[in-house]
C-alpha cells in the first residue's frame, strides 16, 4: 500500500512495516494501514508466523524470537527492494512484542518504532497462567483460542529481562528511536509493565517517550470508526521519531 501523486507515481515519505497482533492478520488493521498511507507512507503489512497467509502452525510458535527473526527477513527484503527511507515499525500488541524481539536481537534496520499497546504482560497473568496449565492438560487449544505452545512461549517472554536487553540494544548509536502509545482502557494487557519499561529506558538517546490515550481500548486500532485521537497520536509520534 503506497501513496501516489497525480501521475500515479509512488511518492512516499518513507516505509512503515506494520505488525499486527495475536489472532489477527494484516487485513485486520486496514483502518491503520489506510491512515498511514494517507499520511504519505508506503506500508508493508506482513503476516506473522502462524497467522494469515504466513507459514507455520496456526496461532502457535515455539519462541517469540521466531517473530523477531521473521521481521528481520522483512527488513532485509525491503532493503533489497530499495524501498524509500526512513524505515519505521508500527506494531500492535503481539506485533510490539515481535519488534521488541527484533531489537533485543540486535536488529537496527529501521530508524524508528512506534509500539501501540505492546505485549509484555497480559492482565491477570498469574491466574491466566494457572488456567492455561490446567486446560493444557486436556487440549492443545486453550479457552479464548490461544494455543498451548503459544502460551508457553508467552510465559517465557513475560519473564525475560526486557529492560536490560532493550537498554543495551538502544544504547547502540544505530538503534532506532522507540516510542510507546498505551490504551488507557486496555482490556487485554497490563499497562504497568510497559510503564515500568519506559521508565527504565528514559534517558537513553533512542527513547522517544510514552503516552497514554485515555478511554481507548486494546482493539481500538482495528475499528473502522476508531477514535481520531488514536490516528493523530500515531502519526504525530511517527513523524517526531523519524524526523529527529
Amino acid at each position: 500500500m503506497a501513496p501516489r501523486d497525480a501521475d500515479g507515481v509512488v511518492a512516499a515519505r518513507g516505509t512503515v512495516i506494520f505488525v499486527h497482533g495475536y489472532m489477527a492478520r494484516a487485513e485486520s488493521s486496514l483502518p491503520a494501514l489506510n491512515a498511514l498511507a494517507a499520511d504519505g507512507w508506503l506500508v508493508l503489512a506482513p503476516d506473522l508466523p502462524g497467522h494469515g497467509r504466513s507459514g507455520g502452525k496456526a496461532l502457535d510458535i515455539g519462541s517469540f524470537d521466531d517473530y523477531g527473526r521473521a521481521l528481520a527477513r522483512v527488513v532485509l527484503a525491503a532493503e533489497a527492494a530499495g524501498l524509500p527511507r526512513p524505515f519505521a515499525f508500527v506494531g500492535h500488541s503481539l506485533g510490539g512484542a515481535a519488534i521488541f524481539s527484533y531489537l533485543e536481537g540486535g536488529g537496527h534496520g529501521a530508524e524508528a518504532a512506534v509500539l501501540l499497546a505492546p505485549l509484555l504482560r497480559i492482565r491477570a497473568h498469574a491466574p491466566a497462567s494457572f488456567g492455561a496449565a490446567v486446560a493444557g492438560l486436556f487440549s492443545e487449544r486453550l479457552p479464548g483460542g490461544a494455543r498451548r505452545g503459544w502460551f508457553r512461549a508467552y510465559r517465557a517472554w513475560a519473564s525475560r529481562p526486557h529492560a536490560r536487553l532493550l537498554s543495551r540494544a538502544l544504547s547502540d548509536p544505530d538503534a532506532p528511536r522507540l516510542g510507546f502509545l498505551l490504551m488507557g482502557r486496555d482490556e487485554a494487557l497490563n499497562n504497568g509493565a510497559a510503564e515500568r519499561l519506559g521508565r527504565a529506558l528514559a534517558g537513553l538517546p533512542a527513547w522517544g517517550g510514552l503516552a497514554t490515550l485515555p478511554g481507548l481500548g486494546h482493539w481500538e486500532l482495528d475499528k473502522g470508526d476508531a477514535d481520531p485521537r488514536l490516528w493523530a497520536a500515531l502519526l504525530d509520534t511517527l513523524g517526531e521519531l523519524t524526523e529527529r
